[in-house]
């Protein structure tokens, strides 16, 4: 999976320091906790 988070401005992807978090609002920043948007599904 791999988002795009406004907050921080950058790409999230589940390897990466900060990483994608699931929550009941769907995929969620590691770092800052905002919702993602989601751009690729594997």
């Amino acid at each position: 999976m791999r988002g795009y988070c406004p907050d921080c401005r950058e790409y999230r992807n589940r390897g990466d320091a900060w990483g994608i978090k699931k929550s009941k609002f769907g995929a969620t920043c590691g770092r800052c906790g905002a919702i993602l948007d989601v751009i690729e599904v594997v």
